[in-house]
């Protein structure tokens, strides 16, 4: 003896219970109500039978405790099962140590046997691979047929002992079926759709600051918008917006109507950079300040061309920060935007919105019911964006946008600043190469020069092409690239009264209008009258005239002036008749005869 406590003829009990393979856990709960009656009905008769002392071998007193089992308990309404039954599920019981699993109906989740052969069954799974499971999303119908039209191949040839049985559209249905619905919507209907359909989320975003990540994203509003000084319908104006995902607070927006592109997504993040008095101080309407500003550590964006142009790559290394891309298709790995225009678009007014077609419905066209203007529109949308959302209680984390911003702000070191944001703005604005001249610059009929600029041109050329940019929404000044040392000089515009704040859009569509309304005057066309009246002058004048050769007698004789050939020849009269030079008596010549001569000629 050692002392030790030792277990002799002990077994070790196998769990049947979890799955370690796939992870799954089988519960007696789960069973249905048919199978669970029927489990509870046997463990209650083998352990009558184990606490009467009956060992399944003896049967005969198995069958006498069968039936003092059912007149004691008459209330179950189970078949009496026969002595041999009861005596096999005592003998799984014992063999598998006790475990209740063994009873459970073999019936329950039993695999259907297909009667056909694995011959059929390769044709099947061949006709689903080709003529169902293809982009194209044929019916089942007609992988049917095509699968009746091979087995009839193969009936004609009579090639084979076994008769080929004819297969039911019922059973090509349950084949498909029997594949998993992920793997069914990623053969008919491509991987992104799959994953958009059948995507989860686990841990969310892992942030746990403000300013650690922030989403940019851009949408066309469902409203259109009038003109503040003409009323006339401007369209549906293009948004563009920074959300904070630790927070879900906004930072920065951008609305315009240039569309969705690379101006307003810098534009918008200048806007989430600088400090918000600004935009608040001058109106009254505010409860609550406008908190974010500053550089995100890293900001989200989706795949879009003006994500992934060199000008914003160049951006976020001048701003020291990281970008991420989303997988294609994929938005919601950027959450926190897309939940918040969708909010937005519930919270736009009914006047002029643009409402989604359906069957027999006949919308109201939004440009004739618009009544914001396009600065009520800015001025709600920012009382929409500070005061209206961030207070909004979120459901699920029953935190306040404003409060959860506003606590990590302070709590966290103050943002960066950027030293300076005319580098943005030069980064974000367009580029053209023109020449330089003693007018300046000339693009668009604007003119822009200065003393600076004329000073570079006369140390280089008296002409010179060189790479200019200018900001599309603000035509009131451009930066001029020095070719030598390719530095930048600002360069103002020539008419600040006019571009100043002049957008590029407003100044093409201020030329166009007034290129109209001289058409459709009649000033453009008394000009092809003039000038055709001026053709048909010079071909009357020319037309059939001897042209004078002697020209000293032109310059002699002729009105060697403008202002004499045009004006209208005037006859004075003269009042004193002792101021003419001459009578008409002395004007008056003696008529005298003519002589006449002899002619001769020389030798």
């Amino acid at each position: 003896m050692t002392g030790k406590l030792q277990v002799v003829g002990g077994v070790e009990r196998k769990n049947h219970d979890v799955d370690s393979s796939s992870g799954f856990i089988s519960s007696i709960d789960s069973l249905p109500e048919k199978y669970k009656l029927d489990f509870e009905f046997k463990i209650k008769l083998i352990k009558w039978l184990q606490k009467c002392g009956v060992s399944r071998g003896r049967r005969k007193l198995v069958d006498e405790n069968i039936k003092k089992f059912f007149e004691l308990h008459p209330d179950i309404k189970v078949k009496r099962p026969s002595a041999s039954a009861v005596m096999g599920w005592m003998r799984e019981w014992e063999i598998s140590n006790n475990n209740p699993a063994c009873l459970i109906s073999k019936n329950f989740q039993r695999k259907r046997v297909t009667n056909l052969s694995d011959f059929i069954e390769q044709e099947v799974q061949k006709v689903l691979k080709e003529e169902y499971f293809v982009r194209s999303r044929p019916s089942l119908e007609r992988a049917h047929t095509m699968l009746e039209r091979r087995l009839q191949m193969f009936r004609s040839k009579e090639q084979r002992d076994e008769k080929i049985p004819e297969v039911s559209i019922s059973s090509l249905r349950r084949r498909v079926q029997e594949v998993d619905p992920y793997i069914r919507d990623t053969l008919r209907y491509g991987a992104f759709y799959a994953k958009n359909k059948w995507r989860y989320s686990l841990h969310g975003n892992y942030t746990n600051r403000a300013l650690q990540r922030l989403e940019i994203d851009h949408t066309i509003l469902d409203l259109v918008v009038i003109a503040d000084a003409s009323g006339m319908p401007l369209g549906r104006p293009v948004i563009t917006i920074i959300v904070d995902s630790f927070s879900g607070y906004l930072v920065g927006f951008y609305i315009s109507f240039a569309g969705a592109g690379l101006a307003a997504v810098l534009n918008c993040m200048k806007v989430g950079l600088m400090p918000k008095n600004t935009f608040t101080d001058h109106v009254n309407f505010l409860k609550n300040p406008w908190l974010g500003y500053g550089v995100g550590e890293m900001y989200v964006v989706d795949n879009g061309l003006e994500f992934h142009s060199k000008q914003f790559v160049n951006a976020a290394l001048e701003l020291n920060t990281d970008i991420q891309y989303c997988p294609v298709r994929q938005p919601w790995f950027k959450p926190s935007v897309e939940h918040f225009f969708r909010e937005l678009g519930f919270n736009l007014p009914a006047e002029g919105n643009v409402q989604k077609p359906l069957a027999n419905y006949l919308p109201i066209n939004p440009a004739e019911s618009a009544r914001i203007s396009f600065s009520e529109l800015c001025n709600g949308l920012l009382k929409y964006f500070v005061d209206v959302y961030p207070t909004k209680i979120n459901s699920k984390t029953l935190e306040i946008p404003f409060d959860l911003f506003k606590e990590s702000f302070e709590s966290t070191p103050p943002p960066l600043l950027p030293t300076n944001l005319q580098s943005l703005g030069l980064i974000a604005a367009h580029q053209k190469t023109l020449s330089v001249g003693n007018e300046g610059i000339v693009t668009n009929y604007l003119r822009f020069n200065s003393h600076d600029l004329q000073s570079m041109r006369r140390k280089i050329s008296p002409s010179f092409k060189t790479t200019i940019k200018y900001d599309p929404e603000d035509l009131g000044y451009c930066y001029v690239q020095n070719p030598v040392d390719l530095t930048w000089l600002y360069v103002p515009n020539c008419h600040p009264e006019y571009a100043n704040n002049l957008s590029m859009l407003q100044h093409k569509a201020i030329r166009d209008r007034l290129k109209q309304s001289a058409i459709q005057g009649d000033k453009y066309e008394s000009h092809l009258r003039a000038k055709l009246e001026f053709i048909e002058l010079w071909e009357s004048i020319t037309k059939g005239r001897k042209v004078t050769k002697d020209i000293k007698s032109a310059l002699r004789f002729g009105d060697l002036t403008s202002t004499k050939s045009l004006s209208v020849p005037e006859v004075v009269e003269l009042k004193n008749k002792n101021d003419q030079l001459f009578t008409k008596d002395e004007m008056k010549s003696e008529e005298t005869s003519i002589p006449s001569f002899s002619s001769y000629f020389m030798d």
